[in-house]
């Protein structure tokens, strides 16, 4: 019953947010927003910044602390309030509407709006929405996913397992690659690292082992308390000193912080992160997927791999994954020093023709050759 009650309050509102109808609707108007208003950053961001090469179209960003964010008004864009009236008013007038995350499935958008959503992950690793969500939150998926007119996809396996699975999408998907790992694929990526390293004063002469899981339903990360073992595995495989960075998924708040590392969390920007990183650690992430198309190592820590397995799934079975894994610190070192850049690069590419990847670097030009020919 109480599913049922939220449901109808859900359609009570649409019908009153009709009334935004009368206000005629702002052309070629474009919102941004990634993370909920979190960020500056993903795909929302590669758009956004090829978009601004084109004088027809007025950007407008969404962010919880628009301060933060002032210097984008230098580049001539506007500046919105997450959660302001102006915010929902936005929502229901702007022509497009750009977003990784889902918009609120209470508003009624008119049929001559554009929504696009990006996503926020690639490849297809765990799963999501129908096959996993609660029934409550699989409703919201759904009445989110058909107020989108169109949805970007990086491979073939997205397409089907996620999109026309999981989100039960039926409508218009360009399957062009993701717009944020444009940058992994382009030739600017030592400008990205030099940054990156400037930010947190890194000597250059440094090596980055980047260590980012992903959320866990219980609010937390797992925990890796001593990096040491790690880090002189590391330089006796590959050499140099290494710097670990810390990336907290962008759902928790407080996750365990391990010592002597640098907390990476409020970078914005992921794909700079990846970029700067020799070797990535993560766990069961989609970022794995991006820092794969740099063919630099990756390895997984996965002490819960039995529990994540039964409580959550995969859509490939991760033992099919190219990434070597470990449920232990010492199988980890293990790992690394047993790594072959050779077997893991061949494994790499089978991975993405498995997959069916469309990654090609140019997706945020197609997202944006799309939008002008049906504007």
């Amino acid at each position: 019953m109480e599913l049922i009650f939220k449901i109808i309050c859900i359609y009570i509102l649409r019908m009153l947010t009709r009334l935004a109808y009368l206000i005629p609707l702002k052309r070629n108007k474009v919102l941004f927003i990634s993370y909920l208003g979190k960020q500056y950053s993903c795909n929302p961001k590669a758009i956004s910044e090829v978009m601004a090469e084109f004088n027809q179209f007025h950007r407008v960003w969404v962010f919880r602390n628009p301060d933060k964010y002032s210097f984008l008004r230098k580049q001539e864009v506007d500046l919105i309030q997450y959660g302001s009236l102006r915010y929902y008013i936005a929502l229901m007038t702007y022509e497009y509407i750009i977003t990784n995350s889902d918009l609120p499935s209470w508003i009624s958008h008119r049929s001559t709006q554009h929504l696009i959503h990006t996503w926020h992950g690639g490849g297809a690793y765990k799963k999501v929405s129908r096959d996993y969500d609660s029934k409550y939150q699989q409703v919201i998926n759904k009445l989110c996913s058909n107020n989108m007119t169109l949805y970007l996809s990086g491979c073939k396996a997205f397409t089907k397992y996620l999109l026309r699975g999981a989100f039960e999408y039926k409508g218009k998907v360009l399957e062009c690659g993701l717009p944020r790992n444009d940058v992994l694929l382009s030739g600017n990526k030592n400008v990205l690292r030099l940054k990156v390293f400037k930010y947190f004063s890194i000597p250059e002469s440094e090596r980055v082992l980047l260590w980012a899981p992903t959320f866990r339903v219980n609010g937390k990360g797992i925990e890796v308390n001593d990096f040491l073992v790690i880090k002189e595995a590391l330089s006796k495989k590959f050499g140099g000193h290494w710097t670990v960075l810390f990336r907290r998924h962008h759902v928790l708040d407080n996750t365990f912080m391990p010592p002597g590392v640098i907390d990476a969390s409020d970078y914005d920007d992921m794909q700079e992160l990846l970029a700067a990183a020799d070797v990535l650690l993560t766990d069961y992430s989609s970022c794995m997927w991006d820092f794969s198309l740099l063919k630099r190592p990756c390895f997984l820590y996965v002490p819960d791999l039995e529990l994540y397995e039964d409580s959550r799934g995969f859509y490939i079975d991760i033992s099919k994954w190219p990434f070597p894994k470990s449920k232990t610190i010492s199988g980890l070192k293990r790992c690394i020093e047993n790594f072959s850049l050779d077997d893991y690069t061949k494994a790499i590419i089978k991975h993405h023709e498995d997959l069916g990847s469309f990654e090609n670097g140019g997706a945020s030009k197609t997202v944006v050759d799309y939008i002008l020919n049906n504007t």
